[in-house]
């Protein structure tokens, strides 16, 4: 089954996604088209907006932003139970699989990092292009290319101007660096996304 969608800014008439989507089961492609929907529904939003996600599940999207607001508060296990679960789901979501694989290579999970490392390889044509650049600074960062990681980093906030997640980068790049008044700035550009947290 083909399924051709385009999703329409109600407002403008402006496109906003226009995925050609193919699976052999019809209740999974709708599936599919509900997650692409539920990722571009926030387009028009003055607050943070993730870069494309590709998963072919909306409920792995769905623990996937459980995720990331567990680990915004610090919740550790809540974090990890929610990236696991998205991975049972679709283990080919890469920006999921990189975010757990990067919790093993913090806690020395060798043996975790080494599976999810070929998970990441096995559907790795499913990356996004922020996830391929995220990947590029994050390999130039555990190389120790200072220059190189800072420089990709500062291109991700480039491009996503909108994505926390590439503030968040950033952010730890400079901070691993010592450079510690420049990532406190781009912590607080990256708080400034969201009026609510910026209050707070």
């Amino acid at each position: 089954l083909v399924f051709d969608l385009t999703v329409h800014d109600v407002a403008s008439g402006r496109l906003l996604q226009n995925p050609v989507l193919s699976h052999t089961d019809a209740l999974a492609l709708a599936d599919e088209a509900a997650a692409r929907i539920v990722s571009a529904a926030n387009v028009r939003s003055q607050g943070p907006q993730l870069a494309t996600l590709e998963t072919s599940t909306l409920e792995a999207y769905q623990h996937y932003m459980r995720a990331l607001e567990a680990g915004q508060a610090g919740r550790v296990t809540e974090l990890q139970h929610h990236l696991d679960a998205a991975i049972q789901l679709d283990s080919g979501f890469i920006t999921v699989v990189r975010a757990r694989m990067g919790m093993a290579m913090g806690s020395n999970d060798t043996i975790t990092v080494k599976r999810l490392r070929e998970t990441m390889q096995r559907f790795m044509e499913r990356a996004t292009e922020y996830d391929r650049l995220d990947q590029e600074a994050s390999d130039a960062f555990y190389a120790g290319d200072r220059e190189r990681s800072e420089a990709l980093a500062r291109g991700l906030v480039r491009r996503y101007p909108r994505d926390p997640r590439a503030y968040q980068m950033l952010q730890s790049v400079l901070g691993a660096h010592g450079r510690f008044e420049e990532a406190e700035q781009v912590a607080t550009a990256g708080l400034a996304l969201d009026s609510l947290a910026m209050e707070s």
